[in-house]
């Protein structure tokens, strides 16, 4: 390959390089942040709506998933976030946590602008079939006549998700 031939196919493959760059920079993101891990329910609300909003605002549309910390590590991300203009966050523990943690490094009230409800969500309590409790008054009962207990939990300050 000659010399000229090469400067002609690496300019043109830098100035597609330069174009692809531009282009990138031109479109809009939005970042949907999740503070959990996937399969959660506020990832799985946040994939769901996913199609929607970028129909609506005809922008590209990521679930970004910053788990860690209960929740503190998506929410402080977002909250101290320099592109706030398209950045999303689906909140699981926005309130919980500074009741559960001294320090959460985030203004829990003026770090966020509530814009919509997207869903709710119901929970309940299960125990095992051998628990003689079939309301939750007769479970406070059962559970305070035992010694320790074991329940489940996906952390400190978070709701089952």
């Amino acid at each position: 390959m000659t010399l000229l031939r090469r400067t002609i196919l690496g300019a043109t493959g830098a100035a597609r390089l330069l174009w692809m760059t531009v282009t990138r920079a031109q479109q809009k993101l939005i970042r949907m942040v999740v503070p959990l891990t996937p399969g959660t329910t506020p990832d799985t609300i946040a994939r769901a709506i996913g199609p929607v909003v970028q129909a609506k605002l005809d922008m590209n549309y990521v679930v970004d998933n910053k788990a860690g910390a209960s929740g503190m590590v998506g929410m402080g991300f977002v909250a101290k976030s320099t592109d706030p203009g398209t950045l999303l966050i689906v909140p699981a523990t926005t309130v919980t946590l500074p009741l559960v943690y001294k320090t959460v490094d985030y203004d829990v009230i003026n770090s966020f602008t509530p814009i919509t409800q997207v869903a709710s969500t119901s929970f309940v309590l299960v125990v095992h079939k051998d628990v003689s409790a079939n309301n939750l008054q007769e479970f406070v009962t059962w559970a305070k006549s035992k010694q320790g207990l074991f329940y489940a939990s996906p952390g400190n300050g978070l709701v089952n998700s």
